[in-house]
């Protein structure tokens, strides 16, 4: 009898433990990506006024003279921003995509997105030529540049981020100028500011700012993840020669990094592929976003309300013209370049002690700004504390509620017949009782008529002796004050009648709060 040869077992992996295994680790990415966006919906909530007094463009006003107000709002009103925002409809569906980015951009950055990508921080949307575009950003950039602002990385603050949008166009650029504009930007990173001062002292040579800054961050005795990060941003870029940078920089006479979709491209791949110490943050940009907007569906706050963002750009804008016109009159006052393309740096310790208050404020600002969302957060923490009690208590209480209204109801219910027995049988006593005093005092009053009548007679006779009429008159006497006890038994009884009826009376106004208890409490129950 021959065998089958037993069948060797496979030594391949199985395709249906692979897929469920993607399957487990993408659950568990998306897990943590909500996580993030809980985390910082929460840390920032919808922007209330106190917020918005502190943000440019929407509560910082840069002031002006009168003439000089008048003078920026001139070249605003002329200029293709006017247009492009006097033709905005932020119901359109090509407007969709940057009305999410405005408003993720103020509640996350505190910081509208037009007021971001300005001269002010050197930089300007550059996706496209058309200078009518630099106001409302097209679509593919707009979700990209929204994605980006969620991440953790930034710690929901401008600062980082601003610089890593000017670094991904200076390595694509090849700007040498010295970086970061102003020194104070570049505290707490050892290796930025090395950067800053190698910029400084070398203004031209064949090294690339990314060889500088791999340079700098070898010479840097403590390592930090940002300028490493910074780095990686490097290798994501695309160098780009033959660029006339005096004019491809250029905003409205102002130097200004031009941001492109490329450049919001390589800092979403350095942040989807650099090792974070923080394990959380590895989650791709993509699965973040795509939490943030759903648990922000949950949300029913939404500012600015439907119909005001055209009003709110418009605001945006015209803070971002007085600064260009303010910064552009103190160049042509100075009688030179501006300060911030001059490679020479002029009134350097000027410069530095400026950078220092300048960082004295922003730090005092920054603590602030910490001690408030420390505030929020625990206030958020007391609220949700509160919700849950509250939660707990409805669950714990509905069940006895449901007990507790059926026991009152059934006692009010008893106690009601009980009155209603004992006020029928007042009601029967009473009337009893004064049936047979009724009955007294018509026997009394006959018996009255029955005397005077003998007294009439005897009278009239005169027949009858004194002693006999004496009789009559003291029956007479003792029946009339029998007739007097009898009118004043049925007094009485009118009286107890009459508190009867006023204790009635009470005892259906108890009864009829009674019911409006129990219907009270019926009502209460119907809601929860």
């Amino acid at each position: 009898m021959s065998s089958r040869p037993e069948r060797p077992l496979s030594t391949g992996s199985n395709p249906t433990s692979k897929r469920q295994q993607a399957r487990q680790i993408a659950a568990t990415h998306d897990e943590v990506a909500l996580k993030i966006a809980k985390e910082l919906l929460q840390a920032r909530p919808p922007p209330e006024q106190i917020d918005l007094d502190i943000m440019p463009g929407l509560g910082i006003s840069h002031e002006l003279s009168q003439d000089n107000e008048a003078e920026a709002m001139q070249l605003f009103v002329e200029s293709a921003e006017w247009e492009s925002i006097d033709a905005f409809d932020e119901f359109a569906a090509a407007s969709q995509d940057f009305k999410i980015l405005w408003k993720t951009s103020v509640r996350v950055l505190h910081m509208p997105p037009n007021c971001m990508l300005a001269p002010q921080n050197l930089l300007q949307y550059g996706t496209s030529t058309s200078i009518s575009d630099k106001v409302v950003f097209g679509s593919d950039f707009s979700k990209l540049l929204t994605s980006l602002i969620i991440h953790p990385v930034w710690g929901h603050k401008f600062g980082m981020f601003r610089l890593a949008l000017q670094f991904a166009v200076k390595c694509r650029i090849g700007h040498r100028g010295v970086w970061p504009e102003k020194e104070h930007h570049a505290r707490g990173y050892q290796a930025i500011e090395t950067l800053r001062h190698m910029l400084y002292q070398s203004r031209d040579g064949p090294e690339t700012i990314s060889d500088m800054l791999a340079k700098a961050i070898g010479e840097t005795e403590i390592a930090q993840d940002f300028p490493v990060f910074l780095l990686t941003i490097a290798d994501y870029v695309k160098k780009e020669d033959g660029h006339d940078l005096e004019s491809y920089t250029q905003c409205h006479g102002l130097f200004a990094f031009p941001v492109l979709i490329e450049d919001l491209r390589a800092i979403e791949r350095a942040l989807n592929n650099y090792p974070w110490v923080e394990k959380s943050w590895m989650t791709t940009t993509a699965r973040i976003w795509a939490a943030f907007k759903s648990e922000l569906g949950n949300d029913k706050v939404e500012f600015p309300e439907p119909g005001q963002l055209k009003e709110y750009l418009s605001r945006n804008v015209e803070y971002v013209f007085r600064v260009m016109f303010s910064r552009k009159k103190q160049k042509k006052d100075q009688g030179g370049p501006d300060a911030r393309l001059s490679q020479s740096l002029p009134g350097e310790q000027e410069r530095n002690a400026m950078d220092d208050r300048i960082s004295r404020l922003e730090r005092g600002h920054a603590e602030l700004a910490s001690r408030f969302d420390q505030e929020r957060l625990r206030n958020a923490e007391l609220l949700k504390r509160v919700e849950a009690l509250e939660s707990e208590s409805l669950s714990t209480t509905r069940s006895s509620n449901n007990s507790q209204l059926r026991t009152e109801n059934e006692l009010l219910n008893g106690q009601l017949e009980r009155v209603r027995e004992e006020r029928d049988t007042a009601k029967d006593q009473l009337r009893e009782e004064a049936r047979i005093r009724l009955e007294n005092l018509t026997q009394a009053r006959d018996q009255l008529s029955k005397a005077h009548d003998e007294i009439d007679s005897l009278e009239s006779a005169k027949g009858n002796s004194q002693v006999e009429l004496e009789s009559l008159r003291n029956t007479n006497v003792e029946l009339t004050k029998e007739l007097s006890d009898v009118k004043q038994g049925c007094n009485n009884a009118q009286k107890n009648l009459i508190e009867a009826t006023q204790g009635w009376s009470e005892t259906l106004k108890d009864l009829s709060e009674a019911r409006q208890k129990i219907a009270s409490l019926e009502r209460g129950q119907s809601r929860i």
